[in-house]
Order: structure tokens, then sequence, then C-alpha cells
């Protein structure tokens, strides 16, 4: 039953992990996804012949108004943090899905377009089940539209093509959570090496990180901010060094008598 609870916490544990450096990362997702997708725009109003029809325009307007939403939402602190991965689905989704819209109008783009999409899912989820879900469903979703416009013997190695790439993609990502959790378990090593407080055994002195001795009330004051130092004296301590005064004071017929 521990080991159970305990393999429980690990894996909460790592999930918030995951979360904070996905919910870290959101600004530079989308933003990156934005440019990618005016930048599709551009290519094809000055790239190709074939003009750009309502139906791609409308997909890249809201490609857009989303992605925008989701920066000022991430921006703002608006934006709950368990919802990291799935914010970087949809960045994958959009950038993934054009190159299907581009086909849909009349605009050949290459598989490789969407095979480097595929890779780099990679780079905008945390999250296998995320990553995967995606992938498979772009891949159903391009088989499907290409299956009566390119000829089946150029689709099954296109096909073959985008599942090698999402497999890449996957592989990268576990790669990419490896490094995740060794350095967040190096950056806790550190944390508690550093809340070790080196004291002299006899003066009980401090070492700070520039190797100076210093009294426990420099060593206070120094690093919290706005804690100053007032001295005082415990009981023991009174008793201990000022015993015989207050024992004599306590006898002193002269003296007020305690209440």
């Amino acid at each position: 039953m521990n080991s159970l609870s305990k393999l429980q916490g690990n894996q909460q544990h790592h999930q918030r992990v995951v979360d904070k450096a996905q919910y870290d990362l959101l600004p530079i997702i989308t933003g990156c996804t934005l440019g990618v997708m005016l930048l599709s725009l551009m290519r094809d109003l000055f790239l190709f012949d074939t003009q750009v029809r309502s139906f791609a325009l409308f997909y890249y307007l809201a490609t857009y108004l989303v992605l925008a939403a989701l920066w000022a939402l991430r921006q703002t602190q608006k934006l709950p943090a368990h919802w990291g991965n799935t914010v970087g689905a949809i960045c994958l989704g959009c950038i993934a899905l054009n190159p299907i819209i581009e086909t849909v109008v009349g605009v050949y783009v290459g598989p490789l377009y969407l095979a480097v999409s595929l890779f780099g899912g990679a780079l905008t989820v945390l999250s296998f089940r995320h990553l995967v879900a995606v992938q498979a469903l772009i891949i159903v979703i391009w088989f499907t539209v290409n299956l009566n416009i390119v000829p089946v013997s150029q689709l099954l190695p296109f096909l073959v093509m985008n599942l090698f790439s999402s497999a890449l993609g996957v592989i990268t990502l576990k790669k990419r959570l490896g490094t995740l959790f060794r350095i967040h378990s190096l950056e806790s090593r550190v944390e508690a090496l550093e809340s070790i407080l080196p004291m002299c055994a006899g003066c009980k002195k401090t070492r700070n990180d520039e190797g100076e001795w210093l009294s426990v009330e420099s060593y206070i004051e120094t690093h919290e901010q706005g804690v100053s130092i007032t001295h005082a004296m415990c009981p023991e301590c009174m008793q201990e060094y000022y015993g015989d005064v207050i024992a004599r004071h306590n006898l002193d017929p002269a003296s007020p008598q305690k209440k």
C-alpha cells in the first residue's frame, strides 16, 4: 500500500513538473505558431498563382484569432496551468492542418511540410497522449483528403514517411521528458544543499557563499530581506549567567515581594 501511494505521489509530482514546464513555454509556442501561420498566408498570396479562396482565408483568420487569444490568456495568467499540453496540441493542429487546407483549396503542398509538422509536435507538447492523438488525427485527415487526389502508388510512400516522422517525434518527446526530469532532480538537489547552513561548532558563526564567517545575526540580516535582529535572553540563559543576582534579589528583604 505504501509503495502504491509512493508511486502515485511520484506520478503526480512528475505531472506537476511537466505542467509547469509546458506552461512556461506557452508564450513561445503560441507566438511561433502565429508567426508560422502568417508566413504561410504571405506565401499563398505572393508565391502561388492560385488565388487563395475565401475558405482558406476564413481558416487563417480563425487560426489567428485562436492563437492570439491563447497568447493573451497566457500572458495575463488567466489560462489554467493544466491546459498547457492542450494548448500545445491546438498549436500543432493549426500548423499540421495547413497543408490539408491548402490541398482542399487547390494549392498543392508537398508531404514534407506535413512530415516536419508531425515531427515538430514533440516541440509543442510534453504529453505522449496529446502528441499521439493529434498525430493520428492529422494523418487520418490527410490520407482521406488525398485519397482521391494522389495516386495510391504515391500516397503509400507518403503515408510511411508521415508515420516515420511521427515516430521520430515520439522519440524526441521521450528524450525531452527525460532531460526535463533530470534537470528538475538536479535543481532539487542544489536547493537541498543550499538549505544546509555551515556553522562553527565553537563560536557558532556561519559561512556565506563567499567563504566569510559571520555571526548568525549578520547572516540572517543579509539573507532575509526586511529582517532585523534584536537581542533578548531566554530563561535558561538568564539563570545561567545571572542566577546569583536573581537569587540575592529574591532573598533581599528590601526587594519587592513577588505577587
